[in-house]
């Protein structure tokens, strides 16, 4: 029991705990009455208690089902960078597909909508991903003291960054096979410079919703920004 559910079973439980020394102190107080004390004054003086101890159970209820809807709202405002750059710009929009202004308020519709753009995206940019660039961000992103996790996120965030806003007609730098793997990210791409573009294998990318918020985070680093920048200048060069 993890997250919304854990937190919604201790505002129960602390709910339960207020109501529960409410009807304590009004037992008390009546007996108290039967046996000629008066004790009225606590009868009354800790009636607040009821109104904590509901409130607290309502929170307890309502809790899982919000909950869940804020971390999608979350991570759909998160995905935005990403989502941008594969999908908002450029003639990739038109491989969406529109949803109704009555959809608005289903969040998770929209999420989901989001990750899949975004993994239709990355599909298609197989082809085009360069493993030099990532290796060049990688070693940037070591030497700038990130962590090698974090590593190995930048530089598969430059290389995506640099497929995505390269030419689409543009061939792969080299033949060969890239495999990476980064957390929940699993890209494995086969490319030939020498084959027709129509013989070229299919190619497969697996990704997961924490990493696409890895490589959301990473898309607006510095080193990605550079790594594009340089590739843009190379371009122009040739």
């Amino acid at each position: 029991v993890r997250r919304w559910t854990r937190a919604s079973l201790i505002l129960l439980v602390a709910g339960w705990l207020f109501t529960s020394a409410y009807s304590t102190v009004k037992f008390v107080s009546l007996t108290a009455h039967w046996l000629g004390h008066l004790w009225d004054t606590l009868s009354t003086s800790v009636a607040p208690l009821i109104a904590v101890g509901a409130c607290l159970t309502s929170a307890g209820y309502i809790l899982p089902v919000v909950g869940p809807r804020v971390d999608s709202v979350i991570t759909f405002v998160r995905l935005r960078p990403l989502f941008r750059l594969l999908v908002a710009t450029g003639s990739q929009r038109r491989l969406t597909v529109p949803l109704s202004w009555r959809t608005i308020g289903n969040v998770d519709l929209r999420l989901t909508k989001r990750e899949t753009a975004i993994r239709d995206s990355l599909r298609r940019l197989a082809g085009r991903l360069d493993d030099q660039v990532r290796q060049h961000a990688l070693r940037e992103a070591l030497a700038a003291g990130s962590s090698a996790a974090d590593a190995e996120v930048t530089g598969i965030a430059a290389m995506v960054a640099v497929a995505a806003l390269s030419d689409p007609s543009s061939k792969p730098a080299r033949s060969g096979t890239v495999s990476i793997t980064v957390g929940d990210v699993d890209v494995v791409v086969s490319v030939s410079s020498i084959a027709p573009p129509s013989t070229v294998p299919l190619h497969t990318l697996d990704t997961a919703q924490p990493s696409l918020l890895s490589l959301s985070r990473a898309v607006r680093t510095p080193i990605v920004d550079a790594a594009v920048q340089s590739s843009t200048t190379a371009i122009r060069q040739i």
